[in-house]
C-alpha cells in the first residue's frame, strides 16, 4: 500500500496561494474596470489582461502538478461531502479555463488589443460579444463557487478538524491532547 502524505506538497501549496492571490486580486479588478473611465480604465484593463494571462499559465501548470504529485490522506468526511468538495474542485478549474478562454476571445474578437496597446484610444464595446456574456456569468459563477469552496474550508477547520495545515498554514492548527481532545 502507498503511504499517502499529511499534507499537500510545497509546489502544491505555492500554486494554490498563488492563484488564490493573483484570483482575489482579479475579482474586484474586473467589476471595477467596466464602471471605470480614461486612463484609469485602460490601466484596470491592462492589469485584468496579464494577470489573466499569469492565472492561465498559472491554472494549467497547476493542472499538471495535481495529476502528477501525491495528494493527502482524504479528510474524514462523509462520501457525500467528499464528492461535493471534488465537484467544487473541478468546477472551480473549469470555469476558470472558460474564463480565461472567454477573455482571450473577447480580445481576439474585438480592437481592444490596439487599446491596450495604446494605438487606439476607443474602447469597444463588448457587450454584444457572446464572449463577454460567458465572462460575466463565469465571474459570477467563479465567485459562488469560491464562496463555497472557502465557506467549507472555514466550516471543517473550526468544526470539524485541521485543514488549513494541509495547504502550509498552521496558524490555526488545532492540537490533540493526551486524551484525543482538540484543543
Amino acid at each position: 500500500m502507498i503511504q499517502r502524505p499529511q499534507t499537500y506538497d510545497q509546489g502544491t501549496q505555492l500554486f494554490h496561494w498563488a492563484s488564490a492571490v493573483l484570483i482575489l486580486g482579479m475579482i474586484p479588478l474586473g467589476f471595477l474596470m467596466q464602471h471605470a473611465a480614461g486612463a484609469v480604465k485602460l490601466s484596470l484593463y491592462r492589469a485584468h489582461a496579464l494577470t489573466g494571462s499569469v492565472v492561465l499559465l498559472l491554472t494549467v501548470v497547476r493542472i499538471v502538478w495535481v495529476v502528477t504529485h501525491a495528494s493527502p490522506e482524504p479528510l474524514p468526511i462523509s462520501r457525500l461531502h467528499n464528492t461535493g468538495m471534488k465537484g467544487i474542485h473541478i468546477l472551480l478549474y473549469a470555469v476558470l479555463l472558460i474564463m480565461t478562454a472567454s477573455g482571450l476571445t473577447m480580445m481576439a474578437l474585438s480592437t481592444l488589443p490596439n487599446v491596450l496597446k495604446g494605438v487606439s484610444t476607443t474602447f469597444p464595446d463588448l457587450s454584444k460579444l457572446s464572449a463577454r456574456k460567458v465572462h460575466g456569468v463565469g465571474a459570477r459563477l467563479y465567485v459562488a463557487l469560491l464562496a463555497a469552496h472557502v465557506g467549507g474550508v472555514l466550516r471543517y477547520q473550526f468544526v470539524e478538524g485541521d485543514i488549513f495545515s494541509r495547504m502550509g498554514v498552521t496558524l490555526f492548527r488545532k492540537h490533540v491532547d493526551l486524551e484525543g481532545k482538540l484543543k
